[in-house]
């Protein structure tokens, strides 16, 4: 979690947000639930929704939030826990706590939002929600709003306001971000130097996700890891690893933090690329590069860059196994301002 100050920061901006598009009325933020799995008391590993976790920080399951535009109140719902759960966790702070902890004062018993919600309909203000991920959310949001089709209620000028704000990061999220590449970077090191002819691709699977865990928090979506790199989203990991064989690997690890890196690699099972294989991967690899150059910001507000033709090198890739490229090639790259 970062310091209060950035999360009330956010919390304010979104708010002045709302006002500058003529908006009134509440914002509702919904955080996730945990999932069960096989049974109601083993649940799949907890994730909380990441637009909860950016205006509010609390990584703890059943939260609920209403930001009022108009007054500037915040309140954070959720429920103490109870004798039951202190006899499995033991002492937990309480919610009025963590609330203080990204700067919220004032906090209510979790069943306190639905009534929330339906006084501020009943007074004829406007309840501003974005579209859930989570099935759970989407009945709960069903149940405060009283709508049958939550996706006709998702209000677009907050859907708007979030995304302005998120696609800009800031000098805290970048950082976690670096932080989450150098731990995937890690991983996938990991991965090149595990790679034997005759072992099993989830054998290299395994490691990659220890390294996941024992520094993160996991690996930020499921892992491919194929020698068919014809199919685009391989999950199955059962095949042996063969001489000849080009070996993707596209993965990524999600940091304590919740931020995440993306990386696509491609090696040479044998340890060397055969002549086609090499000529083939320079290609995308010198593409990759031109993007990489290629994308900055205009040196001027004026500035119109366009790039229509492009010759690869004829240098020859490296031949060693610590060699790279991703899957993405660009010959063109055009933007106006």
């Amino acid at each position: 979690m970062f310091a209060k100050d950035v999360y009330v920061n956010r919390r304010r901006t979104l708010l002045q947000k709302m006002r500058g598009a003529g908006e009134s009325g509440v914002i509702l933020l919904v955080g996730n639930a945990e999932a069960p799995a096989q049974y109601k008391d083993n649940c799949y590993k907890w994730r909380q929704d990441s637009t909860w976790l950016y205006y509010m920080g609390l990584d703890d399951p059943m939260y609920a939030a209403i930001l009022d535009i108009d007054s500037g109140e915040e309140t954070i719902y959720a429920d103490d826990v109870e004798i039951g759960d202190i006899i499995w966790m033991g002492p937990q702070p309480t919610v009025a706590s963590k609330a203080a902890l990204v700067g919220v004062a004032n906090s209510a018993p979790y069943a306190q939002v639905d009534k929330a919600v339906k006084a501020a309909i009943k007074a004829g203000r406007k309840v501003h929600y974005i579209a859930p991920s989570r099935y759970f959310n989407k009945l709960r949001l069903m149940e405060m709003i009283g709508r049958a089709r939550i996706d006709l209620g998702v209000s677009e000028p907050l859907t708007k306001a979030i995304i302005s704000m998120r696609l800009i990061k800031e000098p805290v999220e970048i950082a976690a971000i670096d932080a989450a590449c150098d731990l995937g970077f890690k991983m996938h090191s990991v991965a090149r130097d595990s790679i034997r002819l005759g072992i099993v691709e989830q054998d290299i699977v395994g490691k990659m996700e220890g390294v996941a865990l024992a520094e993160g928090w996991g690996v930020s979506f499921p892992t491919i890891l194929t020698q068919h790199g014809e199919t685009l989203h391989n999950h199955i990991h059962d095949k042996v690893i063969e001489p000849g064989k080009l070996m993707v690997i596209d993965a990524g690890v999600e940091s304590n933090e919740h931020y995440a890196s993306d990386f696509t690699r491609t090696y040479p099972t044998s340890g060397k690329f055969t002549p086609k294989q090499r000529e083939v991967y320079q290609i995308v690899c010198d593409c990759n590069e031109l993007a990489f150059n290629l994308v900055r910001p205009p040196p001027s507000a004026s500035c119109t860059a366009t790039w229509t033709r492009w010759s690869p090198s004829a240098s020859p890739a490296s031949s060693s196994r610590t060699a790279w490229a991703t899957t993405w090639a660009w010959t063109s790259m055009t933007w106006r301002t």
